[in-house]
């Protein structure tokens, strides 16, 4: 009883669903002229003929009816209508009620309440409600026109699946794609494959990602690059507000200014567009890019202002500062690059260290030229100690002190304001003769080869030269000395290192 009962609602299910999938066949509704073609087994109808297939009205000049394959074949001005919301137009037709597919040819037009299609070939498969066209189509209105070899329409979803040579193109900027997903209600282009987008001023690239062709809003990821100016970036992934005109982006992050040849680095970034300012953290990283021997600058942030020429205007570094490179080193808690005049200010406890020299003061401003260093000026609790090649510590102190740079090595040090020295005089032969100790209002010291190799009171000056012997402990080291070889960074990667 069981088995009977069970094959019963089995045969019963089958009855529903087949009489639910039962063929309708198509209608005629007008033609001025029918002929009766036995021979073919079709008939010939001409003049404002009309079709009816289920929800689906078809309009055209003349058909070929089959009847007994409930399929038909229109020509001249076709024109089919789906659901009362979507009309497809063409010049000639093929269409079968058992599948429900229509194959249109030749001047194609696809029309919906989002979009119009224009293609010179498209199947229209009506129980999936999607449309397809394998050869070049365009979707044009008001605003904006789409171009792809291939293509994909799913009308309930109002979404285009484009493929090969797809072009986006609105009034800000056109869009280069592969592969491509475009809803016609949302304005949502989709990327799936190496994509191009080019503005007036901007170019960006991405393999993934999407693009709001309303708002302007994107998101890129997968390679993302972008230029603008002088201006070129790289990233894993960037996203765009236009409503705030703020600019994200996140890991890997490099860009470059290639006029000023500065290259910033970090893992996150963003840039206020209406503001001109933007800002890096996580492991961020400036590259003052020269042929011979690039500086490489590290901080906690980065500040970077923009200028109405879109150059940069200056960059500021907050906490954690060093920086490196081969005949120069640095650490402070704050520094300020200002490219108008080409100058690097340091802040808060900033120390400098050239070759066999470290320099220290209150705030220290270095002066750049043709991408080498020119001069320094060393503000308030200036303090420069070279330690020479027995150990010994040349130092000279002073208000203010300015060192003056040739090939990048210091050829002059002049102390003004309660300069102090200690100098430990050699003969040619390196030979020690003395240990000067002195202060003035002015003194010189001129160097050679990163070693003081003379030095020169000019005003209010007290000087004493002691034998090595006689040399007091307590004259070694100046008040406020310090050798802090500690902090400094012997390699690029110790610009992470925290003090």
């Amino acid at each position: 009883m069981k088995k009977i009962f069970f094959l019963l609602i089995y045969l019963g299910i089958s009855v529903i669903y087949l009489n639910a999938q039962e063929t309708k066949k198509i209608n005629i509704i007008n033609a001025d002229i029918a002929i009766d073609e036995s021979s073919t087994r079709r008939t010939r109808m001409l003049d404002n003929v009309i079709f009816q297939h289920d929800s689906a009205f078809l309009y055209c000049d003349s058909a070929y009816f089959y009847n007994a394959q409930n399929s038909l074949e229109a020509f001249g001005k076709v024109h089919l209508i789906m659901n009362d919301t979507i009309h497809l137009f063409c010049r000639r037709l093929i269409y079968n009620g058992n599948t429900r597919i229509a194959n249109a040819r030749n001047e194609v037009v696809l029309k919906d309440n989002t979009m119009t299609l224009y293609t010179d070939s498209l199947d229209y498969f009506r129980n999936d409600n999607y449309a397809y066209y394998p050869k070049k189509g365009k979707i044009i209105d008001e605003e904006k026109q789409l171009f792809s070899d291939i293509g994909f329409y799913f009308s309930d979803f109002n979404e285009f699946h484009f493929q090969k040579n797809v072009l986006l193109m609105d009034s800000a900027y056109h869009l280069l794609s592969d592969t491509l997903l475009y809803n016609t209600e949302t304005n949502i282009a989709t990327i799936l494959g190496p994509t191009e987008i080019i503005g007036e001023e901007r170019y960006s690239y991405c393999e993934k990602g999407w693009y709001n062709t309303e708002t302007d809003d994107a998101h890129l990821y997968i390679n993302v690059c972008a230029t603008e100016s002088t201006k070129i970036s790289y990233c894993d992934s960037a996203y765009y507000d236009h409503l705030t005109q703020i600019a994200y982006s996140f890991g890997n992050i490099s860009a470059t200014d290639t006029v000023e040849q500065i290259t910033i680095k970090g893992n996150y970034a963003e840039y206020h567009r209406s503001e001109r300012f933007g800002f890096v953290i996580d492991s961020a990283v400036a590259v003052f890019v020269d042929e011979k021997d690039s500086l490489f600058l590290h901080a906690d942030t980065f500040f970077i202002q923009i200028d109405t020429s879109e150059k940069i205007q200056y960059i500021s570094t907050f906490h954690h500062t060093k920086f490196f490179r081969t005949d120069l080193q640095g650490a402070c808690d704050s520094l300020i690059y200002v490219a108008s005049d080409s100058t690097i200010r340091m802040y808060s406890k900033p120390i400098l260290w050239s070759e066999k020299n470290q320099m220290t003061s209150d705030s220290i401003y270095m002066f750049i030229s043709k991408q080498t260093i020119d001069s320094m000026i060393f503000y308030h609790n200036a303090f420069v100690i070279a330690i020479d090649t027995l150990k010994n510590y040349n130092q000279v102190k002073g208000k203010t002190v300015i060192a003056l740079f040739k090939d990048n090595e210091i050829q002059r040090i002049t102390s003004i304001g309660n300069a102090e020295s200690v100098y430990y005089i050699r003969d040619d032969e390196k030979s020690l003769i003395g240990i000067d100790k002195a202060s003035s209002s002015l003194l010189y010291i001129l160097l050679k080869d990163n070693e003081f190799e003379s030095v020169t009171y000019i005003k209010d000056a007290k000087a004493t030269t002691f034998p090595k012997k006689e040399f007091p402990e307590e004259y070694k080291k100046l008040r406020g000395f310090q050798w802090q070889e500690a902090r400094r960074p012997l390699e690029k990667k110790d610009i992470f290192l925290k003090d």
